[in-house]
């Protein structure tokens, strides 16, 4: 599949859009968070969504938690058939912005040391490691943590 970037569309999600963001989390993840929990996250005062789609089809969504001067990935979801299409990193940046316009002047995530697709991603988009948390995830696998300067 070939994807124009200026195609993609963003737009910011509420609770509303909990299912359609659970379904997508499912098609990027082993492991994916449900309905309820994403409901939870998206009705906080700091969390915001952000909902990247193509034509009328949901590529994917960043869901971001700003708390004063300090912001966080808390997920980045891109259906696999937009992978490599620049959606990732048109989320990444539409967090970015949304974190700076929220009074963020850092941002930080965690990432698996094992997913080679996102670290490159994140790298890409000038994050550097920052930390680790061993056997963080429920593999096994360490937490790369990563932090950018806004």
């Amino acid at each position: 599949m070939t994807q124009d970037p200026d195609a993609f569309t963003l737009s910011d999600a509420g609770p509303h859009s909990a299912r359609l963001l659970a379904e997508l989390h499912a098609r990027a993840f082993d492991r994916p968070w449900g309905e309820a929990e994403i409901a939870r996250l998206i009705s906080l005062q700091a969390c915001r969504a952000l909902l990247l789609c193509a034509a009328e089809s949901p590529a994917g969504f960043i869901l971001i938690q700003t708390v004063m001067e300090s912001a966080e990935i808390l997920t980045l979801a891109v259906d696999p058939a937009y992978r490599r299409l620049g959606a990732g990193k048109r989320l990444v940046a539409a967090g970015e912005r949304a974190a700076r316009e929220a009074g963020a002047r850092r941002m930080m995530l965690e990432v698996s040391a094992t997913n080679s697709a996102a670290r490159a991603l994140y790298a890409a988009c000038d994050y550097a490691q920052a930390g680790l948390r061993a056997r963080y995830y429920a593999d096994g696998s360490d937490a790369l943590v990563l932090a950018k300067s806004l």
